[in-house]
């Protein structure tokens, strides 16, 4: 992992998704061990998918275009896999090739989650319900 990413601490996500602002998406790019719940109003990529991959010379795919309009609307994006050392990263860094080859006027930041969904899911999630943070997968 280099230095070429960089990384929200898990109590800076919580508090921005608490804050109510909107301001932040929640890409999860986990593939099939996407179980045990998701964090509230995450958008499953997964890391498999083909949107993932290097912009051409001949410019974004139609999945590429949709993604950075998606992206494009918020100031924060933070990718996680399960524990996001390689596809969380990976992911971040595949968005931010992406963001730049559409030359969007006012690119999010992107972020990676330290620790990924398991550590997120360890520390902040309950036992409700009615927990704010998660929702069922």
């Amino acid at each position: 992992m280099g230095d070429d990413v960089k990384y929200i601490e898990p109590e800076e996500l919580r508090e921005a998704l608490l804050s109510g602002k909107g301001e932040v998406l929640v890409l999860d790019v986990r593939d099939a061990d996407a179980t045990g719940g998701k964090i509230r109003g995450a958008v499953n990529v997964p890391s498999e998918s083909s949107v993932w991959a290097t912009p051409s010379d001949e410019g974004l795919t139609a999945s590429q275009k949709e993604l950075v309009g998606q992206v494009s609307q918020y100031k924060v994006v933070v990718t996680h896999c399960a524990m996001s050392k390689q596809r969380g990263p990976a992911c971040a860094r595949a968005l931010s090739q992406i963001v730049t080859a559409s030359d969007t006027e006012t690119p999010p930041q992107i972020l990676v989650l330290r620790g990924g969904y398991n550590t997120f899911a360890s520390e902040f999630r309950r036992e409700s319900d009615e927990d704010p943070l998660f929702q069922d997968s």
